[in-house]
């Protein structure tokens, strides 16, 4: 049997292989969902600063994360609280919990944005150690 594993892509790459690098990202969330960056040049005590504010969060009790449930935008916004999402023609409901970070838009921008970042948790820990530089990098490479 052969072993898969999640691809691991060097988004450096975006500078001179940008089509294949682009293509195999594609690949990877076709396949995977999701896949690992590495070259983004986020120094590791950004990510592990980013890491220690999660995973506090994920500590909190659940009434209190839930205060950061974005209502209304399917998850792409805040805290998602398990068994909210199902995967397509799956029978249960997913059993993860996740934050979810987008791009920041300037007010009027044409491309909009479904509701912002959750501000409350992201004014401390995590604004400072993943909304502002960790997310913001990875975004606007890919």
């Amino acid at each position: 049997m052969n072993a898969r594993s999640v691809p691991v892509l060097d988004i450096g790459r975006l500078e001179h292989d940008r089509e294949r690098f682009v293509a195999e990202l594609g690949g990877a969330y076709r396949e995977y969902g999701f896949c690992c960056l590495q070259g983004h040049g986020i120094p590791d005590a950004l990510i592990d600063a980013a890491y220690a504010a999660f995973r506090a969060f994920f500590e909190l009790p659940e009434a209190i994360k839930l205060r950061y449930r974005v209502a209304g935008d399917g998850g792409a916004r805040g805290y998602t609280p398990y068994k909210t999402e199902t995967a397509r023609d799956a029978q249960h409901a997913d059993l993860k919990e996740f934050w979810h970070i987008g791009r920041e838009l300037p007010p009027g921008s044409p491309y909009g944005e479904p509701g912002g970042n959750s501000r409350p948790m992201c004014q401390n820990s995590l604004r400072s150690a993943c909304c502002a530089s960790l997310a913001v990098s990875v975004l606007y490479g890919v």
